[in-house]
């Protein structure tokens, strides 16, 4: 395991953290009608996307393997999970 003075698990650690500070930065006071915006046809929506970084952060193994399915989009009877 890498000691904490590591310079790459601290390079990590702060990407990490800024990603957390920006993203809940973003999202704070955000009106609803934000996690369903499309900018583009292709484009994924900001649910959909804080959806994949969820699965990014997943340890491997952590979910089966299956992608997190944002809150709306989840089948009858499965409460988002």
């Amino acid at each position: 395991m890498a000691s904490a003075s590591d310079p790459i698990r601290q390079l990590l650690r702060h990407m990490v953290a800024t990603v957390a500070y920006r993203g809940g930065k973003t999202l704070r006071e955000a009106p609803p009608t934000f996690a369903t915006f499309r900018a583009a046809e292709t484009t994924r929506t900001p649910l959909e996307l804080v959806a994949h970084l969820s699965d990014l952060g997943e340890d491997e193994g952590g979910n089966g393997g299956e992608e997190a399915v944002p809150e709306g989009d989840a089948p009858a009877g499965d409460g988002g999970k």
